[in-house]
């Protein structure tokens, strides 16, 4: 091997080591139910679901029967896009994938991850993050989109931006 081989592998190595590290972006994964690719397509049986995709504001979160509405002068927001969802949680961004699984109220929030940013005088909406993370429901109310969990014991009421 001569010595400009030996150049190019070793920046080849330093690249990928490099590109490695900044992947990993201090991320925390919140919930994952599956490995399985997810469905992009907001139909079911070429009927339109409910609408869901748009940016949305988080009205209120309900955990166990308490209704908490924004925490803080930072509104937690999301955005729902095909397959993708993503938003603000007060301090932290969060992201992951959403579809519809199989009725047009039956939707499934994987791989849900949010950033871990050191935040002064802000908090994040964690409940917010656990009721994303455990809906499987779609609900319309009006203009108003309610992802709740099966059980009904926690929700997040969107109303559109």
């Amino acid at each position: 091997m001569n010595r400009m081989q030996r150049v190019v592998g070793l920046v080849a190595v330093g690249l990928a080591l490099f590109l490695g590290a900044c992947g990993d972006g201090g991320e925390e994964v919140i919930a994952s139910a599956t490995t399985e690719p997810v469905d992009a397509s907001p139909t079911i049986d070429d009927e339109v679901a409910v609408n869901i995709l748009g940016s949305w504001l988080v009205d209120s979160v309900t955990v166990n029967g308490v209704v908490s509405e924004q925490p803080n002068d930072d509104p937690a927001t999301v955005l729902i896009e095909s397959g993708g969802i993503s938003g603000d949680a007060g301090c932290n961004r969060f992201f992951g994938e959403w579809r519809f699984t199989g009725h047009a109220d039956s939707v499934e929030i994987d791989r849900l991850a949010v950033t871990e940013m050191a935040c002064v005088g802000s908090d994040d909406w964690l409940e917010m993050l656990d009721a994303l993370a455990a809906s499987t429901v779609l609900l319309a109310d009006g203009d108003a989109r309610i992802l709740r969990s099966a059980d009904g014991a926690m929700s997040v009421r969107l109303i559109p931006v």
